[in-house]
């Protein structure tokens, strides 16, 4: 917006007309990245099983979650507040030393840095998109920068799964 209200003042458009412009670009904006804009296409329903015990969340597909397990499986960030009911009792996802036996670390890397993050592999992952739902074989890590929306990996969509399963 910025650079059109430079452009607007270099070509001679009043200030008022600037800033009605720039005010109605942020509106829509806004508007467009709320979840009904451009990120509802993006945005799946994932269902977690483990050890008996299940969770649901909205999850985004995330192009820059290259994330992998050593075994080459694609793993789903999931924030902590949602994990919650599958960590095991005594588990301290800041102390890395209480680490479940069967479980793994992972280091991810955002822009805002590092961080070694608990993974596991559920029982169950499903993806839900409309009335579709497929089964898909990751691992989950845990993640306290995440706060409503799980992440979910490029290496979960092949062009035959969209085109077949999420209508994509």
């Amino acid at each position: 917006l910025s650079g059109a209200a430079e452009w607007g003042a270099k070509n001679g458009a009043q200030p008022w007309m600037i800033l009605l412009f720039s005010g109605l670009g942020a509106w829509a904006i806004c508007l467009l990245s709320r979840t009904g804009g451009i990120r509802k296409k993006g945005l799946f329903l994932l269902a977690l099983e483990f050890q008996g015990k299940k969770i649901e969340m909205h999850a985004l597909r995330d192009s820059g979650n290259l994330l992998r397990t050593g075994s080459g499986r694609p793993v789903i960030v999931i924030p902590e507040g949602k994990a919650k009911a599958l960590i095991p009792n005594g588990v301290n996802l800041n102390d890395l030393s209480t680490l479940p036996t069967g479980w793994q670390l992972i280091r991810a890397k955002t822009a805002a840095g590092e961080k070694t993050l608990m993974c596991f592999r559920p029982d169950t992952v499903l993806i839900k998109k409309d009335k579709k739902i497929w089964r898909v074989d990751a691992a989950a890590a845990i993640s306290g920068a995440l706060k409503r929306r799980a992440l979910l990996p490029e290496g979960l969509f092949s062009r035959e799964e969209e085109k077949n399963h999420a209508g994509g």
